[in-house]
């Protein structure tokens, strides 16, 4: 079964997921399996709503 890709909205909802759990002592690994994503997602996902800024956001 093809994996979907995430739509700008759902990734924004799992980095904000991952900035809540982050602070209660999970780490990065911990969080992301959590989510249902790996490290290096976490990563890309995170440096492509740096780069877009505000566009990325209002999606």
């Amino acid at each position: 079964m093809p994996r979907r890709r995430l739509r700008a909205e759902e990734i924004i909802q799992k980095i904000s997921e991952a900035d809540v759990l982050l602070p209660q002592g999970k780490s990065i690994s911990v969080a992301c399996r959590q989510l249902g994503a790996t490290d290096n997602t976490d990563d890309r996902w995170r440096r492509y709503s740096e780069r877009s800024g505000d566009a990325f956001e209002k999606a």
